[in-house]
């Protein structure tokens, strides 16, 4: 099927676009302003839900894609397939679900459109945890929920994209099959990170931690590390906390508890853009992500960072990362090459880990240069679009 004007037209579909803070939300976001520039190309629509039940909002709507954007969907599968027919043309090849809660309709959409690619993606904890429509429905069944997710992407789609190979392990072990997966990293552009103005410095070091405030990412241990580093060496550092959701109010408590207000600054939300600035100034990014086994619906499944976004922008700003080994973080860090990864739970090793950053100009250089060579090669936008373009053809 070609259009008339010999562009591939994609439906882009997503539970959250734009508003929204979060590794599947920055990866939307970039794919679809990707393609809808890429010559042979072109976002014909993006359907978005009409009310977000979840999610860390962020008030910066931006007219980009204005006239694109549909925010009508309802999580009802009957309503929303005739809403995803009605609002992509009959000619569309390729419809790409940036999320999986809407797999029950896959089934119709192959009918009605036998023709088109339909291709998924996962953010590598949806589809263990059963998230098919609305993911806080205390009546989902977690169980049944994976059976037919597992049978709607094995049967009717094309591909399902995996973040990493951890995920697509986890995947394979609830039922999808593995000739359907494809893993793709989370990207970043490269282009926005400038390693270069760093100011470096043996002093007044900056460190960084950028993530949702949830429980999961276990921000508690962040800030816990820091501090235990700062009464250890004499250098003087300070701990930017980017972001937000609803543990913030806990994690500034602990931060008074602990007389850390002086040296920890909580910056608030930020826009997609605004974050490489964060990077840009700093000289160590910081972050120790937790397991969070979860029990609810019927069943149980561990919450975990699957491959963890912010990573990759750390390397693309060449500055060392400190990270408990969960989930596919390892798959993202080079253990002594680009960063430090501890065992989970190790606040003291991560502290020790810090003074050593802090305390070696040297080594933070090497490890950041190393870190920046890896994203170029592996994370950047240009790589991974690259691999979507091959998909789509």
């Amino acid at each position: 099927m070609v259009n008339s004007d010999m562009k591939k037209r994609i439906c882009f579909i997503a539970p959250k676009f734009l508003n929204y803070i979060g590794g599947m939300e920055t990866h939307g976001y970039a794919f679809a302003k990707w393609f809808d520039r890429k010559e042979g190309f072109e976002i014909s629509s993006i359907l978005t839900n009409k009310v977000v039940t979840d999610g860390i909002y962020l008030n910066a709507e931006k007219k980009v894609f204005n006239q694109k954007i549909k925010r009508i969907l309802t999580n009802k599968y009957t309503k929303d397939i005739n809403l995803i027919l009605d609002n992509s043309p009959i000619e569309t090849e390729i419809y790409f679900f940036n999320s999986t809660h809407l797999v029950p309709l896959l089934k119709e959409l192959r009918e009605k459109r036998p023709l088109a690619k339909i291709i998924l993606r996962s953010g590598g904890t949806d589809l263990v945890a059963g998230w098919i429509g609305d993911e806080n429905d205390p009546d989902q069944d977690m169980i049944k929920n994976r059976k037919i997710a597992a049978k709607m992407i094995n049967k009717y789609s094309d591909f399902l994209i995996v973040n990493s190979q951890f995920s697509k392990k986890r995947f394979i072990d609830i039922g999808i099959n593995e000739d359907k997966m494809i893993v793709l990293t989370g990207g970043v552009d490269c282009n926005s990170y400038n390693p270069s103005i760093r100011n470096i410095t043996d002093n007044n070091i900056n460190i960084l931690h950028v993530s949702r405030f949830v429980r999961c990412k276990g921000i508690e241990n962040t800030i816990k590390a820091f501090v235990q580093a700062t009464k250890k060496t004499t250098i003087q550092s300070k701990l930017f906390m980017v972001g937000g959701g609803p543990e913030e109010k806990n994690l500034k408590r602990l931060v008074e508890d602990l007389h850390a207000n002086n040296i920890i600054e909580f910056t608030g939300l930020k826009r997609i853009e605004e974050v490489p600035d964060y990077f840009n100034i700093s000289d160590i990014f910081l972050h120790l992500p937790i397991t969070l086994k979860r029990k609810e619906r019927g069943g149980e499944f561990n919450h975990v960072e699957s491959m963890g976004r912010v990573f990759c922008e750390a390397a693309a700003a060449g500055i060392p990362a400190i990270a408990f080994a969960v989930g596919g973080v390892p798959e993202v860090i080079d253990n002594n090459k680009t960063g430090f990864l501890l065992k989970e739970g190790d606040i003291k090793g991560a502290s020790e880990k810090i003074i050593n950053l802090i305390e070696n100009n040297k080594l933070r250089k090497q490890m950041g240069k190393l870190a920046r060579e890896k994203a170029l090669n592996k994370f950047d936008w240009k790589i991974i679009f690259k691999k979507y373009n091959k998909l789509f053809q």
